[in-house]
């Protein structure tokens, strides 16, 4: 842990003893997973490699010809410190305290963006006050950069938006530390030819790269929440995220758009039900209670990052307990995939409702790919109200103010895709009757089934709708083919289920690829 950390953890004893209490959980009842695991040091790497796992943040110790690694917070059980979030004061002083931050990236050259930094501030709509608020966090230099955001706030953001604030999230060295280690020891064992070539080539390369530069997909579903209404924006530099909460929801996608290339975009006619976009059903969650989520959603994305970079929780399958850095890869490009993919289900609201539900499919596979939930179960309408009804218990009251509305909408859609089901010989009281089977006779499926089964249909329209079975076919034409708008927030509730019980995450990491 670097020393700028340090003064800013003001962890409360509740959460620690919530966070030391999932830990706790797996090291207690998985002795399948070691606290140590061995890892083979492929020759290209040795010189320096113990400096690389320092860097890491992760303990490592010689027993016999053997190399044993482990994180450095399971060895000390100290608390996960990846992600630190902090509020900036709206003054110098507040101010300031940027001043811990790393130094911004190398090659950029603040001059290169003083044409569009002017032209930003010439405009005082609200999305070129956001892109000026991006430019000035990703460009300044560190000696300017308390100056030219205390300015920017005093100037630009509190006279639009007077409740304002501004909070910066530190992302530890170690957790891109982590992501590189893993990425090069699975080059270097799988595939060791590329291990002088380009960087730029690397297999895998521009995949999970967000905690190197941004963190902006384990953030976007946060601030996206009410879409299509925002919260906040984010902002970018090495090792650090700049957030600007608005203080009060703000129209993030208005008709008509200013952007040309919406005049050839298509009605969505598939999409039934009242819109929100147009200053209807803004969401009535305050300032507070939104910034509270955002600490909350910060935290919970801490915690799972925690477990996700621990090697010793990817061991090769069937093995004596030797890391596999090619799996742990895997794992975690999926997870990024998962918030990438929520996060677009969230930005697509009303605007491209078909693609928005297409990324909410894409989210629910990755998540049974992860072996987290299953892809049917999770869109059985009486299923989705419990896990609803879990959530709200495991999360605090402002938590829930926030967080419950975007995921009861997408609840609620999910119960009414059986309102759609037309008359026919197929359709009974409770749910659909007679459908054909694939070896033969017949079927009666409930409402829960039915509706499962349709979307999983719809879903594997991808392939075409082609090649269906008699009971496919049965399923699809007993349906209009509409659906409620809000469905696609379904894979955010399942997402926010992954936030509020991260134990679920470690007891399911163990049975990927065994």
């Amino acid at each position: 842990m670097t020393d700028r950390f340090a003064p800013q953890m003001h962890w409360e004893k509740d959460a620690q003893a919530a966070i030391w209490a999932d830990i706790m959980v797996v090291m207690t009842s998985r002795p399948a997973t070691p606290g140590w695991i061995v890892i083979d040091v492929p020759p290209p790497l040795a010189a320096g490699f113990s400096d690389m796992l320092d860097s890491a943040e992760l303990q490592h110790r010689r027993d016999g010809s053997l190399l044993k690694i482990r994180t450095r917070e399971s060895y000390s059980q100290a608390l996960p410190h990846l992600l630190v979030t902090r509020s900036i004061p709206h003054t110098e002083a507040g101010f300031r305290q940027l001043r811990t931050l790393p130094d911004r990236g190398a090659g950029l050259n603040p001059q290169d963006f003083a044409p569009f930094l002017a032209k930003l501030r010439a405009d005082d709509a609200l999305p070129s006050r956001v892109a000026e608020f991006q430019l000035t966090f990703q460009s300044s230099s560190l000696l300017n950069l308390p100056d030219r955001l205390h300015g920017f706030f005093t100037e630009r953001a509190l006279p639009a938006l007077p409740e304002s604030e501004f909070m910066v999230v530190d992302m530890a060295s170690e957790l891109s530390q982590r992501y590189t280690l893993v990425r090069l020891l699975h080059h270097a064992l799988i595939y060791p030819q590329v291990a002088s070539a380009d960087p730029t080539k690397r297999p895998g390369g521009g995949l999970a790269t967000s905690v190197i530069h941004g963190l902006q997909p384990f953030l976007s579903p946060a601030l996206a929440v009410a879409s299509p209404y925002l919260f906040g924006a984010t902002a970018a530099r090495d090792h650090a995220v700049g957030v600007w909460l608005f203080g009060a929801p703000c129209a993030g996608a208005e008709w008509p758009s200013n952007q040309l290339v919406d005049a050839l975009s298509y009605g969505d006619d598939r999409m039934i039900g009242p819109r929100q976009r147009m200053g209807r059903q803004q969401p009535t969650a305050t300032a507070g209670q939104f910034r509270s989520f955002v600490s909350w959603w910060m935290e919970a994305v801490n915690k799972l990052l925690a477990v996700v970079t621990d090697p010793s929780r990817f061991p090769q399958p069937q093995s004596m307990g030797s890391y596999d850095p090619a799996r742990h890869w895997q794992y975690l490009a999926s997870v990024e995939r998962l918030f990438r993919d929520v996060g677009e289900v969230m930005l697509l609201t009303e605007q491209h409702e078909t693609a928005q539900l297409r990324a909410a499919y894409d989210a629910l596979d990755t998540l049974e790919g992860m072996g987290i939930s299953s892809f049917d179960e999770a869109l059985k309408p009486s299923q989705a109200q419990k896990v609803l009804g879990d959530l709200g218990l495991a999360v605090p009251a402002d938590v829930a103010a926030v967080l419950l509305p975007a995921c009861q909408l997408g609840v609620d859609a999910l119960g009414r895709v059986k309102d759609e089901f037309v008359p026919s010989r197929h359709l009974g009281p409770n749910g659909l009757v007679g459908i054909p089977m694939k070896k033969g006779g017949t079927i009666d499926r409930s409402w829960d089934t039915a509706t499962s089964r349709y979307l999983r249909i719809d879903r594997n329209s991808a392939h075409s709708y082609l090649k269906l079975d008699a009971e496919e076919k049965a399923t699809l034409f007993s349906h209009t083919g509409r659906l409620p708008r809000g469905l696609a927030n379904i894979a955010l509730l399942q997402l926010a289920v992954l936030l509020a019980n991260p134990q679920k995450l470690m007891r399911k990491i163990p049975r990927v690829g065994e």
